[in-house]
């Protein structure tokens, strides 16, 4: 009669390649007892039988996941229209790993790469849950769940035009003849300027802004001072200076009255990256 194997050690030698439960009938032949001389068949070494015993059983083996850690562990926060970046990493497999996404959403304007690259630029605020899994090569996987706050764009401070209190109307705007520094009412064409000489001789107006800078690298001509005239004629006439006073909270704005402005009371408005300021009045005289 057979020996039982239940009362005979069995060692299996594996390099397991896949996860899950298995099942397998194997057929073991033991010529010698227990010794380097076993016999082997596949990856299984049977040992304690009588000489000879010929025993069949069903193995069943589980394979388990070893567990996959990832980081960081907590992910910085970003604000809209900054660019974002950062890595996520796995231990406690065999690289390569690969991640993604598999429950919540990230920020709108970032992507994660199977890499573990999160990258991009957030268009929209808010606070945004979401789980991030990791797997490797036989299909283990690790999880981990993050948080991403992303601060809103902060409102822009309105443009404002200064306005004159001592001017003949509320509305007056604080002003100057770049030239001769005199205040309002202005030629279209300034005579008295004797230092131009030459074919342009309309004059340079300048007004003042609160809240307004240009960016590095930004020209004057971004800026855009749009005048209505008296007859209702709205014209935009792009800046030719910009530039901050010094020691003081405003930006002053040079531009060009444009030809044939009629005498009278005209307004004004100050465009610049997308905000639009108050609106002011200055007068014009032939």
């Amino acid at each position: 009669m057979a020996p039982s194997l239940a009362s005979n050690p069995l060692e299996l030698l594996a390099n397991p390649d896949a996860i899950g439960w298995f099942e397998k009938t194997h057929r073991f032949v033991s010529k010698m007892t227990r010794g380097p001389n076993a016999e082997k068949f596949g990856r299984a070494i049977l040992w304690g039988f009588s000489p000879g015993a010929v025993s069949t059983t069903t193995v069943n083996i589980s394979v388990n996941c070893s567990s996959l850690t990832i980081t960081p562990s907590v992910l910085p926060d970003g604000a809209t229209g900054t660019a974002y970046s950062q890595n996520f990493a796995a231990a406690g497999g065999a690289s390569p790993y690969s991640f993604t996404v598999t429950s919540g959403a990230l920020p709108s304007g970032l992507t994660l790469a199977t890499n573990g690259l999160l990258s991009g630029t957030p268009t929209t605020g808010g606070t945004f849950d979401f789980t991030v899994t990791a797997t490797y090569g036989n299909g283990c996987p690790g999880s981990k769940d993050f948080t991403v706050n992303v601060d809103a764009a902060p409102t822009p401070t309105p443009l404002q035009l200064p306005l004159d209190e001592s001017g003949p109307t509320s509305t007056q705007v604080a002003a100057l003849d770049s030239v001769l520094f005199l205040r309002d009412p202005f030629p279209v064409v300034n005579g008295a300027n004797l230092l131009n000489l030459g074919v342009d001789r309309n004059t340079r107006v300048i007004v003042f802004v609160i809240n307004l800078q240009l960016a590095q690298g930004e020209i004057s001509s971004s800026v855009v001072v749009n005048l209505t005239d008296s007859n209702n004629q709205s014209y935009d006439v792009a800046a030719e200076e910009v530039r901050l006073v010094p020691n003081f909270n405003f930006t002053q704005v040079t531009f060009r009255l444009p030809d044939n402005l009629p005498a009278g009371t005209c307004s004004i408005i100050i465009k610049a990256h997308g905000q639009v300021s108050n609106l002011g009045t200055i007068r014009i005289r032939i």
